[in-house]
């Protein structure tokens, strides 16, 4: 199991109470190999442990609140998790019923604290859905480059799908273009390192620094030319 699982797991009386929380089987929890993207806010909410520290290759530490906030206040007080075991009961009648409020200006039947991580929770989602898409059509393109005799025409559909897909998600949120442009040189990163580890190909013959740039990504006629990978 998971080291940094348990330890979140700990905090809220053990492994039974932290799938509980998640709505999940502590099978699920003990066959993680890593703690799924679309769990981390909500782990970190319930149990406080850092998102950085649950998975650092998607949240950086200075941009994580918990540990922003254990930083400029050590002596506050730990904000108590949010109790989702209700909602759980019935997550379709409190999303509608909480439409339903906003809808109609009801602030008294606002879940403010539930609404509030939700939301966050979906901002995030959406930026790491949207960079493990990337990461996707990173490393294709790198194997694409550096193992030529590996290359298929699935290696193209699956490039052509995921590009899709970010163009889509991209044309209705320009936030998400521009935090794919920032996040791209981290993506890289990334991807050269579950290349390196998928091919066995060593780290030091990808370039250091990416090579393309967010379009050169998306384009479907793109495949990493030799000339900018050298």
């Amino acid at each position: 199991m998971l080291e940094i699982v348990r330890k979140a797991a700990d905090r809220i009386g053990g492994v039974p109470k932290l799938a509980e929380r998640l709505g999940v089987t502590r099978q699920a929890i003990y066959q993680w190999r890593e703690v799924p993207a679309d769990r981390v806010v909500e782990i970190a909410f319930a149990t406080g442990v850092p998102r950085a520290d649950l998975r650092p290759d998607l949240f950086a530490e200075a941009n994580d609140l918990a540990a922003w906030a254990a930083d400029a206040d050590a002596d506050a007080e730990p904000v108590p998790p949010i109790d989702w075991s209700g909602v759980r009961c019935d997550e379709l009648r409190w999303l509608e019923a909480q439409a339903d409020a906003v809808a109609g200006s009801s602030l008294q039947a606002i879940d403010t604290d539930r609404l509030v991580h939700l939301l966050r929770s979906l901002a995030d989602e959406a930026r790491c859905d949207i960079e493990r898409r990337m990461t996707v059509v990173l490393v294709r393109l790198l194997k694409w480059h550096y193992r030529p005799d590996r290359r298929s025409l699935s290696t193209i559909a699956v490039m052509t799908a995921e590009r899709a897909r970010i163009l889509n998600r991209a044309a209705t949120s320009p936030a998400l273009r521009a935090h794919a442009e920032t996040a791209l040189p981290d993506v890289y990163k990334r991807a050269i390192a579950q290349t390196a580890d998928e091919t066995g190909l060593a780290l030091d013959v990808f370039p250091v620094d990416c090579p393309l740039v967010l379009d050169e990504l998306l384009d479907p006629a793109f495949a990493l030319p030799a000339a900018r990978a050298a």
